[in-house]
């Protein structure tokens, strides 16, 4: 294995690479344990995306005794050097709490410079605290502005909260035909959430559809047509940025 040879010989990119590939287990039996090591050495000459994937690791408590306090440090370090995944990061830790003192001021001035590179997780958190109102001023269009910005970067999640969005005409004018477009942007590329939400818009369609054809004195839908209905969700805030490079 090429990763092997170069880490062995001192190749931060290839120690984090091999850091990757246990973690998933490509080509190699999974382990995080492994993963962790070679993070670690990666990590230690300085490596940006090892830096991040450690912090993830000791975020998650994978392959190592979970620690926030430990993860903050080593995203703070990547993120010092730009890389907006760790960013992204660090500006989920200061806005939950975890590892450092809540501090929505601080997940913003991250988040922000995260996004600066395009990068869509940040994106699309500024967009849920503006949604949820969670540390600053509840404004719907502004988190429209965010969510749109990291749906046009290809972010599933923040195309699944496009539509709803229309769907339910907050911070843009109710607009069906563009809650319905996001939501198939967001269930082909794979968001659980847009998936269940363009499936109930297309069932309340057709049970409506249904309803105007039926005749009926009262009107009604039959019950096992009903039973279909459910509503649509808001998506879920995301939690860490955790992807391997």
């Amino acid at each position: 294995m090429w990763y092997q040879k170069s880490a062995d010989h001192g190749n931060a990119g290839a120690q984090n690479n091999l850091g990757g590939l246990y973690s998933h287990g490509y080509g190699v039996p999974q382990s995080d344990t492994e993963a962790v090591r070679w993070y670690a050495r990666a990590a230690a000459e300085g490596h940006p995306a090892a830096q991040n994937n450690l912090g993830y690791m000791y975020a998650e408590g994978r392959g190592i005794a979970k620690s926030d306090e430990i993860a903050v440090s080593w995203y703070r370090k990547a993120a010092e050097k730009g890389y907006a995944g760790a960013q992204a990061n660090l500006g989920f830790m200061y806005s939950v709490g975890r590892g450092a003192q809540m501090d929505v001021k601080e997940a913003l001035k991250w988040y922000h410079k995260a996004a600066k590179s395009d990068f869509p997780t940040a994106e699309f958190d500024l967009g849920q605290l503006y949604w949820d109102g969670s540390g600053v001023p509840r404004d719907f269009a502004e988190a429209v502005r965010w969510y749109r910005k990291a749906a046009e970067h290809g972010d599933a999640a923040a195309e699944s909260q496009l539509g709803y969005a229309y769907s339910h005409g907050q911070g843009v004018a109710r607009d069906m035909a563009e809650a319905e477009r996001w939501y198939r942007l967001a269930a082909a590329n794979g968001s659980p959430t847009g998936q269940h939400n363009l499936a109930v818009l297309l069932s309340r369609r057709a049970n409506a559809e249904a309803s105007v054809a039926q005749v009926s004195p009262i009107n009604t839908l039959p019950p096992a047509a009903i039973s279909l209905i459910d509503d649509e969700v808001p998506t879920a805030r995301f939690s860490l940025f955790g992807r391997k490079r």
